[in-house]
């Protein structure tokens, strides 16, 4: 896919804004908050904008999806710089090339659809995320999918319901 990653896209927005602060608590006040952030990130050089891009992903790894997606719409609009969707520096794994990985030895796992926070996902958001995605690496690969590696990894991004996802995948 050329899809870029909610972090890709953040990035973006800050190296291609002319802004030189982001008011985080104009744009996302209960993100500001729960950073316990002043309000306002400076992003008029690179550094600056590096530090930036990390606290913002420190906060939003803590978000829903769609709670991601508003953040990101309103950071395009304070930053005035539209929110980019594709047009990643280099390309995702294709199929062919996780199948020559699979008969070199590797396993290929299952790791979500879209790179989902699954603690805050919805039994519809698993089954897209989790079941749906195992089934299609199992389809393409021709081969059962015995691993699984959350997203981010933490406790807080796990829950029951996603164990459940998990183990009806297989």
């Amino acid at each position: 896919t050329d899809r870029l990653f909610w972090w890709e896209q953040l990035s973006s927005l800050l190296r291609a804004t002319k802004q030189r602060r982001l008011q985080l608590k104009a744009a996302a006040p209960a993100l500001a908050s729960a950073l316990q952030s002043p309000g306002v990130l400076k992003i008029d050089e690179t550094s600056s904008r590096v530090r930036a891009h990390k606290i913002l992903v420190r906060g939003l790894l803590r978000c829903s999806q769609q709670d991601i997606h508003n953040h990101l719409t309103a950071f395009s609009e304070e930053l005035k710089v539209k929110l980019p969707t594709e047009g990643r520096d280099s390309p995702l794994m294709d199929w062919r090339e996780l199948k020559d990985l699979s008969h070199q030895g590797f396993e290929i796992g299952g790791h979500t659809a879209t790179h989902y926070n699954l603690g805050k996902a919805s039994s519809e958001d698993l089954d897209r995320e989790v079941v749906r995605s195992v089934a299609k690496i199992e389809g393409n690969l021709g081969e059962r999918v015995s691993t699984f590696a959350y997203p981010y990894g933490s406790a807080e991004h796990q829950s029951e319901a996603a164990q459940s996802a998990i183990s009806k995948a297989g």
